[in-house]
């Protein structure tokens, strides 16, 4: 979705770019509402998908808008700053929704493994249904945001601009080639080392309950992936 996110900014600007991917995350978080009541994985999957609709649109838009709408020489902080926030959110995210959804998870298992079919799948629906309140409420936040940004008086960036600047001044140095494939390099890099970062995070809790690590333990590993990884990037 970045691609189409880059053509709707265009036509959005910056500032109305960010509220749109907030909003198209609200409405993400409101269709767990349905899935939660239906237990449909198809509801679910698309809930996820509109989620990481707006979540990519916005982070197309906040990513160069931070770095733009300051002084050149702290843009790098200020990116640094916005990157650090969102790893911490991403280590705090998983202990209280896991808290929330997966109480007493272990007992939880052994509870629906004991189960006839008829109870087990009420107390599935019941389990399902506790997704309701933490969507809701994440979705009057991202909600009240996104309002919030509409008065906040940010100001626009004009990218068409910038855009039109840094293409005269790469055609002034001769130097589209080189840049072109530095960008091409960073691009990779990045690709890399977010693939290895997500997948590891994903995966590491299915790989403790397959080594044998209760679930009560496992739930909490992705969180404690992150802070490894947080905590060997300060100590070096």
């Amino acid at each position: 979705m970045a691609l189409p996110s880059s053509k709707i900014l265009q036509y959005t600007g910056m500032i109305n770019g960010i509220r749109t991917g907030l909003l198209i995350m609200v409405l993400g978080c409101l269709i767990f509402i349905p899935a939660a009541l239906t237990r449909s994985y198809l509801l679910f999957l698309i809930g996820l998908f509109i989620v990481g609709t707006g979540l990519t649109l916005l982070q197309t838009a906040i990513n160069p808008y931070i770095t733009l709408i300051g002084p050149s020489s702290s843009a790098a902080q200020r990116i640094s700053i916005m990157g650090i926030c969102n790893k911490f959110a991403g280590i705090i995210a998983p202990f209280i929704l896991s808290a929330i959804i997966l109480s007493n998870a272990d007992a939880l298992m052994e509870e629906l493994s004991s189960l006839a079919p008829a109870a087990k799948q009420l107390r599935l629906d019941a389990l399902a249904h506790d997704v309701i309140v933490p969507y809701a409420i994440l979705a009057a936040i991202l909600l009240l945001v996104s309002f919030g940004i509409k008065y906040a008086r940010l100001p626009e960036v004009n990218t068409t601009a910038i855009g039109n600047a840094d293409e005269g001044q790469l055609d002034l140095n001769n130097a589209d080639t080189s840049k072109g494939g530095q960008m091409l390099r960073g691009f990779l890099a990045i690709f890399c080392a977010v693939g290895v970062e997500v997948v590891a995070g994903d995966t590491i809790s299915n790989y403790g309950i397959y080594n044998g690590i209760s679930l009560d333990i496992a739930k909490s590993l992705t969180s404690s992936h992150w802070q490894e990884c947080w905590l060997g990037i300060f100590l070096e």
